[in-house]
């Protein structure tokens, strides 16, 4: 009776396992790019017939995430870019905080809160994912030192308290510059002519920037 007695034997060319003798396939590992030969000869007591496929092992996509961020630490109320590569389709996760571009290799962010995404690259049937964990910067806080008053043709030197962002402080800004003895001095020399309303723009050293006075 040629039913009776069947056995299998798969064969897994280059792949882990090499072979097997149940007869539903095992999960098979492949570190060989490209055509790779399946086949199953199924035996009994009338013989052996076999039959050979072809599996297309494609390449394994290896996802990397770069950022327009140098240390992963980004401004309050700043956008950034996350760019990923190494896959052909990428999607990512959470979509929180992503203003533009999610389903694409480069996203735009803008977070108010620290966040960990996670990008998913495929190519063909194969996935890889790769993290980035951000975290917040706060801005630095700028406030007048105190009241200023001149009388017109006479000088009054300028001072403000900086508060949060990340010390040292870099660069100062002040606007209207025209009356003013270094417009990028933390503490200038106003000069005006009138009443005159000053703002100071606050560098820090993680690059964010903060406004007062």
């Amino acid at each position: 009776n040629c039913n009776l007695a069947v056995t299998y034997l798969w064969t897994f060319t280059n792949g882990t396992p090499a072979s097997a003798t149940t007869s539903t396939p095992p999960a098979v590992t492949y570190n060989t790019v490209g055509a790779q030969n399946v086949t199953l000869a199924v035996t009994n007591a009338c013989g052996t017939t076999s039959d050979t496929d072809v599996m297309n092992v494609q390449p394994a996509p290896n996802v990397a995430i770069s950022s327009s961020i140098i240390d992963l630490g980004i401004c309050s109320g700043s956008t950034a870019t996350l760019n990923a590569t190494g896959a052909n389709a990428y999607s990512w996760s959470p979509s929180t905080f992503i203003t533009s571009g999610n389903g694409s290799s480069v996203v735009t962010i803008s977070p108010t809160s620290p966040i960990t995404y996670t990008v998913t690259g495929t190519t063909g049937a194969c996935t890889d994912t790769e993290t980035i964990s951000l975290t917040i910067d706060p801005l630095p806080i700028v406030a007048p030192s105190g009241s200023f008053a001149t009388c017109a043709g006479s000088s009054v030197p300028l001072g403000l308290n900086v508060s949060s962002g990340t010390a040292p402080y870099t660069t100062y800004s002040w606007t209207p510059t025209a009356s003013l003895s270094n417009a990028s001095s933390a503490t200038p020399t106003a000069s005006p002519a009138s009443t005159t309303t000053y703002t100071v723009q606050v560098t820090d050293s993680e690059g964010c920037v903060g406004t007062g006075l």
